[in-house]
């Protein structure tokens, strides 16, 4: 909508060269938006903040780059699969490009949906051999940039320094052990879970999330 045009000049009066992220606000839309109304911004914007999913940190839902930042340098990602998406913000400030997130001042609205165009759903989109090689081609979970590992955020009040952000990647990299841990349990425990009636209710890879999706 109109914030993230507003929040790019923001950042652009401050930075000539500039990655801008952001995380989305994940909402119901069963039904045509009509763009003529004069409040259609509104209403969508109160709809998104009621629903109240604001995704997290591992949700990199938009970009906003410089021409040629990335020319030529990507690696030869699945879109719609894991890893691609830490990697842009990774190689941004590998190359000493200023990364900011915008997610407190865009609204930016992603239409619920389901994963049934894999035959194993989202576990699938987050599990399956495209995934895999993402993974790989990522390199390293020293590369899995989040949000959080943007320098700088965009505020109300304008552009402000994130100091934490050298922390994300040791963050990350502990939730993906935890993760990683209880599915090894779960996976171990499974012959006796099951015949006692506790079954893992799956919500999706890493707490819900398939990153880049």
């Amino acid at each position: 909508m109109s914030d993230f045009l507003e929040a790019v000049e923001k950042v652009r009066i401050v930075h000539q060269r500039f990655l801008m992220v952001g995380r989305r606000w994940d909402t119901d839309v069963v039904e045509p938006l009509s763009f003529d109304a004069l409040d259609w911004e509104v209403r969508l914007r109160e709809r998104a903040h009621s629903a109240n999913l604001h995704r997290p940190n591992i949700w990199i839902d938009y970009f906003v780059f410089y021409r040629g930042l990335y020319q030529t340098k990507i690696p030869p990602f699945v879109i719609g699969r894991p890893g691609w998406d830490p990697w842009l913000i990774w190689f941004a400030s590998a190359s000493k490009t200023p990364v900011v997130d915008a997610s407190r001042v865009v609204t930016a609205v992603h239409q619920n949906h389901d994963y049934g165009y894999h035959p194993q759903g989202a576990k699938g989109v987050g599990e399956d051999e495209l995934a895999k090689n993402n993974y790989r081609l990522l390199g390293s979970w020293w590369h899995y940039h989040t949000t959080d590992s943007a320098p700088e955020r965009l505020t109300l009040r304008g552009l402000r320094p994130y100091r934490l952000h050298l922390l994300a990647p040791v963050r990350q990299g502990l939730y993906q052990f935890t993760m990683n841990s209880w599915f090894a349990f779960l996976n171990l425990t499974r012959p006796v879970r099951h015949p006692l009636g506790l079954r893992q209710k799956y919500s999706g890879v890493a707490n819900g999330k398939v990153p880049g999706s």
